[in-house]
């Protein structure tokens, strides 16, 4: 229900659209209202994770600390956004109130998405090479440190009205206490891959995708530090970062979630292959797109963004949409893999 809502404003024209930040918006009642139910969807399943916790622990799942810290945080974000959109009920609706609603509930939620990234990670760590990538007290210290960034977010609500400058400052900085976690997420990923070496395959789609993963979502981290939000080097960060996460979860979907659902895959050197265009093409990309955006090529506009009339500009925004391309390619290939395998019988190889 609330996907129908917000896809309804576009379909009909209606509204009008705001390019924020984290959640662009097109200003309708419906599509608020669609936010707000699928954000309430997405809720009842961290409850019903919380309500069953006990199954998940007693299956000795050493992620179970990060399982509990991802659904803390989703919480956080979703009181996070109750508490901006209190402190916003005289202001109008236009572009600014929908930045001020989303800022902090946005930054927390790219602690969610580190923590899922850490819980593919380490499942499919183990799916690929029958061991653990990490110790429990590994998996605690890092939730901990997680949750306590999250409640540290939260805590600046109290300290700084939504539309205080300092309020978006302190949030934006909270980047480099959030750098702890992620590096230690990446050290324990190089290490274990590290140790694994010799078994690390380029026709294993589950290896493959462990290891592009890494690469293209370290190299996103590494961009974060470099970014002040006015230019493209910032959609290449977080590019980086999303496509990271959605590679191990591709990887994840190929030799877990798929057989758990009766319908394993039959090797094929077509699951390489996709993971290969996506993973190369998401790093074109984003290279392309950080240089440029260090030419000054602006964020949110319709075509290149900067003059191109230099080798090195040509050369940056063409390296952006050749990976583009690619990536595209590689997205498809997924959807089509998937889809062939989940609409034939369980229980059956292709």
């Amino acid at each position: 229900a609330g996907i129908i809502l917000i896809l309804i404003p576009a379909f009909r024209d209606q509204g009008i659209p705001t390019l924020n930040n984290y959640i662009p918006v097109i200003i309708d009642p419906l599509y608020y209202w669609g936010l707000f139910l699928l954000a309430l969807g997405i809720l009842i399943s961290v409850i019903r994770v919380f309500k069953d916790l006990n199954v998940v622990v007693g299956q000795s799942m050493d992620e179970w600390p990060l399982l509990i810290c991802a659904g803390l945080l989703y919480v956080t974000a979703f009181v996070a956004t109750g508490m901006s959109a209190e402190q916003l009920q005289a202001q109008p609706v236009n572009y600014d109130y929908n930045e001020s609603l989303f800022w902090g509930a946005g930054h927390i939620l790219q602690l969610v998405n580190v923590t899922l990234f850490l819980i593919a990670s380490s499942i499919l760590y183990r799916q690929t090479f029958k061991t653990s990538l990490a110790g429990r007290a590994f998996f605690i210290w890092t939730s901990s440190i997680l949750v306590f960034l999250g409640l540290m977010g939260l805590s600046l609500f109290g300290i700084f009205e939504v539309e205080d400058p300092r309020h978006f400052s302190a949030f934006t900085k909270l980047k480099y206490a959030l750098g702890v976690p992620v590096l230690m997420m990446v050290a324990a990923l190089v290490t274990g891959l590290w140790r694994q070496r010799t078994k690390i395959s380029w026709l294993d789609p589950a290896s493959l995708s462990l290891a592009s993963a890494l690469v293209v979502f370290g190299i996103g981290t590494l961009l974060g530090f470099f970014v002040d939000g006015h230019d493209t080097r910032t959609p290449a960060h977080y590019h980086g970062l999303i496509s990271g996460i959605n590679l191990v979860f591709v990887g994840l979907f190929y030799v877990w979630f798929l057989p758990l659902l009766g319908r394993p895959l039959k090797p094929s050197k077509l699951l390489p292959v996709q993971i290969i265009l996506y993973a190369g093409g998401q790093l074109l990309f984003v290279i392309g797109m950080f240089a440029a955006g260090g030419m000054g090529a602006s964020r949110k506009i319709m075509g290149a963004g900067i003059d191109v009339d230099s080798f090195s500009a040509i050369f940056a925004t063409g390296l952006r949409d050749l990976g583009g391309g690619l990536a595209i390619l590689g997205g498809v290939l997924f959807v089509v893999i998937a889809l062939k395998s989940l609409f034939r019988p369980a229980n059956t190889m292709p």
